[in-house]
């Protein structure tokens, strides 16, 4: 199957009754191999082995009988050292893969024995010279590389089995290193030991103080006037002619030069310790060892600072661990204060800065024995914004909001203002101190709050203000008039609104009423009069919308002084009295002795004549009806009815003259 897979199990809880949970679980990767190992060093094995798929790390083991010993380092790919075993020791070595789902199975084992010691030669070459040195343990034979330096050209390489060796035929005066290296009797090399000395010179082989060396200098110490730039000091020896300085850096690198007493200068990188020794030479030979001076140079400045903002006020710095640092001293300071912290590990949190302030941050590398490296170059980073505070929110108009908020930053800082609701958000933006909402919908109800925001990032978001705009205008409204001075106003539902203030204006009188239905009844109008119609939509907190609709005209009055009249020709005449314009038009029904008769008036008139009425009949009841016709050609029908009967006491009982007629006599009726 292919590594690194993802599964999905299924888990049955049987005693709780729970319902199943899935989770995705990624799968070890494969077991890698190892192709190759081998020990450069006698204290340390190096792994080679196939990189799997799926794996982010590798974990190599390493086994032994002798303590039981039992060694595991982590590494991130091949190849990989285990540092810290023991010299011709035979170890059991085996790796694992690992990744979030744990580690491997361990790799087949691998068998391989760490090299030999190194040989400590003690004695410094002449012309010849002899080399001594004490056994190796586990040492078959010896290699001996002797060469001229600086030049490595002239290599001469000697192989002996004992722990002395003579060097015949080299130069006097000349500087000579030799390298010696320890094999066991497989022919495995272990640890190489490197020593340089200059042979003495033939002229210097006889003479006064034959056979009398020198003593090393009794001080030696380390100067470093400027950064990376040391040199190694040492008292002068007597009977010393010149001298040779040595110095060796703690990851193996080794520097040596030939000086009559002056300082010996070298370069002196950060985060490194020098050991430093100094031997004195004349014609008899070299001095013995003496003295070492160790100078440990200050931690270097880290590289690949990044700093980060992962909250409002709180700044991550994280970096490259550095050599020759116990300790990283983490500042970000600004005009009002410094905030600090001390951690080993490379990586800071610095919380509880101020908001919208630029803070310098630097890291100080220290150690125990040099102090902190007060050179680091710091690097400008800010804080976010403060967060904005709202004041109040003024209505703009029926569909905007003004919100006004603090501006505690920079000017250039932008403000971003958010009315969220049920149902969608609303947004502004500004430089200002204000901002205003637009496009708002009526009989809602929203939360504002106010964000500010830089290149840095955005604001903690204000404490939130409730917003609720004015109830919706209902619609449909209409009025319809009951009687001459009543009328009903309905209108439809209203959405934020719970109460209605319903008022009918006009100059010869007001109407209004409060109600929390969708209708009201109005009375106290006035006939023949246009009204305004305008509302008032009042929420439960009380925000009023003003809402006005068309105009309402009530209805022409209803006649007065209606009277029928018998006349000649078999006709009737019903006249009235009116306080409406000349050009108002009436509509006269009359209706009785099995008979209805309508008729209209000639314009500017009140009165109107029926015609074809039948014989009066004593005791007849006519019912006579006069209304006012709307200017749309319907009828007002809440005008009242009148009654007359024919009256049957005599010729004469009722009589009297017609109005507006000059000529002959007319009949009233009772």
């Amino acid at each position: 199957s292919s590594s690194c897979l993802l599964y999905s199990v299924r888990v049955h809880g049987h005693v709780l009754q729970c319902d199943h949970a899935v989770a995705s679980i990624p799968r070890p990767p494969e077991v890698p191999e190892i192709t190759l190992a081998y020990s450069k060093q006698s204290s340390s094995i190096t792994v080679e082995f196939n990189n799997v798929t799926g794996a982010t790390g590798y974990i190599l083991r390493a086994m032994s009988d002798v303590d039981d010993f039992f060694e595991e380092t982590a590494v991130n790919e091949s190849p990989g050292t285990i540092q810290g075993l023991d010299p011709f020791t035979d170890y059991t070595l085996s790796v694992m893969s690992v990744n979030a789902g744990g580690r491997s199975q361990p790799s087949y084992n691998y068998e391989l024995r760490t090299g030999t010691d190194c040989h400590d030669w003690s004695r410094s070459p002449t012309a010849p010279s002899t080399r001594a040195g004490p056994p190796v343990e586990h040492a078959a034979f010896y290699s001996l590389y002797i060469f001229q330096t600086p030049s490595t050209n002239n290599l001469t390489t000697y192989i002996t089995n004992q722990t002395s060796f003579t060097f015949d035929g080299l130069s006097p005066g000349t500087y000579y290193c030799i390298k010696a290296t320890a094999s066991d009797q497989d022919g495995r090399a272990g640890d190489h030991n490197r020593t340089c000395q200059i042979t003495r010179k033939q002229s210097e082989r006889t003479g006064q103080g034959k056979g009398l060396y020198p003593c090393p200098p009794e001080r030696i110490w380390v100067e470093e006037p400027w950064p990376a730039s040391c040199r190694v000091a040492f008292s002068l020896s007597p009977m010393a002619d010149f001298y040779m300085v040595f110095v060796k850096r703690d990851d193996g690198i080794e520097m040596n030069c030939n000086t009559t007493g002056a300082p010996c200068p070298f370069t002196c990188t950060c985060g490194f310790t020098y050991f430093s020794t100094v031997f004195a030479h004349n014609p008899s030979g070299s001095s013995p060892w003496g003295a070492v001076a160790n100078y440990t140079t200050i931690p270097c400045c880290p590289e690949n600072v990044t700093v980060q903002l992962v909250s409002t006020e709180t700044l991550e710095i994280e970096w490259v661990p550095v050599r020759g640092a116990d300790l990283y001293e983490t500042r970000a300071e600004q005009t009002e204060g410094v905030i600090h912290c001390n951690d080993t590990s490379p990586v800071c949190a610095l919380s509880d800065l101020s908001c919208n302030t630029w803070y310098s941050v630097v890291v100080t590398p220290c150690s125990e024995l040099r102090g902190c490296n007060v050179s680091c170059q710091p690097q400008q980073h800010e804080t976010a914004p403060c967060t904005p505070q709202i004041h109040n929110l003024t209505q703009a108009s029926e569909s905007s909001i003004t919100v006004h908020y603090t501006t505690p930053n920079r000017p250039s800082t932008n403000y971003s203002v958010s009315a969220v609701g049920r149902m969608d958000t609303h947004h502004c933006h500004s430089q200002s101190a204000s901002c205003e909402l637009t496009q708002l919908p009526c009989g809602a109800v929203f939360e504002v709050v106010a964000v500010a925001s830089n290149a840095v990032g955005p604001s903690l978001p204000s404490f939130s203000v409730p917003l609720e705009t004015g109830p919706c205008c209902p619609s449909n409204l209409s009025v319809m008039q009951v009687t001459q001075a009543m009328s009903n106003v309905t209108w439809g539902p209203s959405l934020g609104a719970r109460s209605y203030m319903t008022a009918l204006t006009a100059p010869r009188g007001h109407a209004q009423c409060h109600t929390m239905s969708t209708h009201c009844l109005m009375g106290c109008l006035t006939c023949g009069t246009n009204y305004s119609v305008n509302m008032e939509a009042i929420s439960s907190t009380g925000h009023v919308s003003n809402c006005s609709y068309s105009g309402f005209s009530a209805s022409a009055c209803c006649p007065t002084h209606v009277k029928l009249h018998r006349m000649s020709n078999h006709s009737m005449r019903v006249s009235w009295r009116s306080s409406a314009p000349p050009h108002q038009n009436y509509t006269v029904a009359v209706s009785g002795a099995g008979s209805n008769h309508t008729c209209t008036q000639a314009p500017s008139r009140r009165y109107c004549d029926v015609q074809n009425v039948t014989v009066y009949t004593c005791g007849d009841v006519y019912t006579v009806a006069v209304a006012p016709v709307n200017s749309d050609g319907s009828v007002v029908s809440f005008c009242p009815q009148r009654i007359y009967a024919v009256s049957c006491s005599g010729n004469s009982v009722g009589m009297g003259k017609c109005p507006d007629i000059k000529g002959p006599n007319c009949s009233f009726f009772i």
